[in-house]
């Protein structure tokens, strides 16, 4: 221990070359990796069999083009039983709202407002359509993974949140001051995409929106 710690000015340089030169040999080694896949998959293109080759990054994106499993499975893989216990025990009192109440992207006269949290967790369509949120609403409602089922959330939350304004506690007592508006909108998106082709949510939706008053969107 005392004699490697007493290394000498003289040895320095060398340790310090040995290990440049081993960086450099796994940069190069690393450089030599991505031309080979590029060369292969070129190969492939060009005798047509490209399909045989795949990106795991391309095919993680094509599958979920919304990121839901990252912003919102793995989220309530973590929070969903905490918030509906909260809810159904009368209050919420932790911060789980943005991925338990998703909306589409805030937007006043064609200009996206949000947060940057906001921002963050917003359905959001695909371009040109990034400032709408039908379309990822409509595939949160068929997604799951880690164990989650992202309808059976919703639908499961939303009967929890009508158990308790049926029985008469203010919205404003039950999520609070600044999430009342995030769940209004959130199930404004819901019950108009599930219009027609989901009426569990739908139903549920509109039973929450009739104890809250709140008009449905057109």
């Amino acid at each position: 221990m005392l004699q490697f710690e007493s290394t000498t000015a003289e040895t320095a340089p060398e340790t310090n070359i040995a290990g440049n030169a081993f960086s450099t040999q796994k940069m190069v080694h690393a450089s030599l990796l991505l031309l080979m896949s590029v060369i292969f998959t070129g190969m492939l293109t060009r005798m047509g069999l490209s399909h045989l080759y795949s990106d795991p990054k391309s095919e993680l994106v094509a599958s979920d083009p919304y990121d839901l499993a990252n912003r919102f499975c793995t989220k309530q893989h973590e929070f969903f039983d905490v918030a509906l216990s909260e809810i159904k025990a009368g209050q919420k009192k932790s911060h789980w709202s943005w991925w338990i109440f998703p909306v589409a992207p805030f937007v006043v006269n064609g200009v996206e407002k949000g947060s940057a949290t906001n921002r963050a967790y917003a359905l959001r369509d695909l371009p040109p359509n990034d400032l709408r949120g039908d379309d990822a609403a409509y595939e949160f409602l068929r997604f799951h993974c880690e164990s989650v089922d992202l309808r059976s959330n919703y639908i499961a939350m939303m009967s929890a949140v009508a158990d308790q304004l049926e029985a008469g506690i203010p919205p404003i007592d039950l999520v609070g001051e600044l999430d009342d508006p995030k769940l209004r909108s959130s199930l404004r998106l819901f019950e108009r995409i599930s219009r027609g082709n989901d009426a569990e949510v739908n139903e549920v939706c509109q039973r929450v929106l009739a104890a809250m008053l709140e008009n449905i969107d057109s």
